[in-house]
């Protein structure tokens, strides 16, 4: 008997959908410009390093300053694209939830 299921957020539960354009306009630069620079140290970002570390490159490389304040401002527009979940994402967990079944929730 199935008791719990565990989704993966990231590209299931939440597409991720506008990281590289909010960002970019928010900055005013170029989104393919922005891309290629979020995505080079995404993975250390993932995995524990802080928002300045990742953040204050891409600052500079795209001629902002890299103050606490607009790394800040970049690391929370981020989080909240990643945790916007998909309309039928947030149903499925509902019906799982219906169905008498134990969820969970994981990212890297």
């Amino acid at each position: 008997m199935i008791r719990a299921v565990v989704f993966d957020l990231g590209h299931t539960l939440a597409s991720g959908e506008g990281v590289i354009s909010e960002p970019a306009n928010l900055l005013g630069v170029d989104e393919e410009r922005f891309a290629a620079l979020y995505a080079a140290g995404r993975e250390a970002y993932d995995l524990g390093e802080t928002d300045a570390a990742y953040w204050t490159p891409i600052l500079e490389s795209l001629g902002h300053p890299a103050t606490p304040e607009n790394v800040a401002r970049l690391a929370e527009l981020d989080a909240s694209l990643w945790l916007r979940l998909r309309p039928e994402a947030r149903q499925l967990l509902a019906d799982v939830r219906e169905a008498g079944r134990r969820v969970a929730i994981l990212s890297k």
